[in-house]
C-alpha cells in the first residue's frame, strides 16, 4: 500500500488580494497624508499633533487591511502554485506582522511623547521613523504587487493546463 504525499502550502489568490488593495481607499489616503507630513518636515505643535493622529489611524487601518489580505488574498492548506510563489506568500504574511509591529511601536512612541509633553522635542526623530516606516511599507506593497502579477500568471497557467 502506497500513500501519496501531498504538499499543502499557502497560495496567492491574486483576484481577492487585488480587490482588498483597491477597497482600502482610506488606508492609502492616510499613507499619502503621512508621506506629505514627512516631506514637509517642519516642526510645529500642529504638525506633531497630526503625526500622532496619522500614525494612530494608520495602525488601525493596516491591522484591518492586513487581516483582509490574509483572510482572502492568501489561502493556506492548498496545492497548485509553485513552491517559490508559496514561499513568497509566506514572506508577505511575515512582512505584515513586522510592519504592524513597527507602526504600533511608532504609534506608542508618538502617543507617549504627546502625553508627556515631549512631542515637539521628539518630532524630528518621529518624522524620521515615520519616513522609514513609509519606505518599508512601499517596498512591501511592491513585493505584493509582484505576487499578484505572478499569482495571475500561475492561475492562468493552471487553467490552461486543464
Amino acid at each position: 500500500m502506497s500513500i501519496a504525499t501531498q504538499s499543502f502550502t499557502t497560495i496567492v489568490n491574486a483576484a481577492f488580494l487585488q480587490d482588498v488593495k483597491e477597497a482600502c481607499v482610506e488606508l492609502w489616503d492616510t499613507v499619502h497624508r503621512l508621506r506629505h507630513l514627512t516631506e514637509e518636515a517642519h516642526a510645529s505643535a500642529a504638525a506633531a499633533k497630526r503625526l500622532v493622529e496619522i500614525v494612530s489611524e494608520l495602525r488601525d487601518q493596516l491591522a484591518f487591511a492586513f487581516s483582509l489580505e490574509e483572510a482572502y488574498g492568501f489561502i493556506d492548506g492548498c496545492r497548485g502554485q509553485s513552491p517559490v510563489l508559496a514561499h513568497r506568500a509566506q514572506i508577505a504574511k511575515q512582512q505584515h506582522r513586522e510592519l504592524y509591529l513597527l507602526i504600533t511601536e511608532l504609534c506608542e512612541q508618538a502617543q507617549e511623547a504627546q502625553y508627556r509633553g515631549f512631542v515637539d522635542r521628539d518630532f524630528p526623530k518621529l518624522l524620521v521613523a515615520a519616513a522609514d516606516f513609509d519606505a518599508q511599507l512601499q517596498a512591501h506593497e511592491q513585493f505584493e504587487s509582484e505576487l499578484i502579477h505572478h499569482g495571475w500568471l500561475s492561475e492562468r497557467a493552471s487553467v490552461n493546463s486543464h
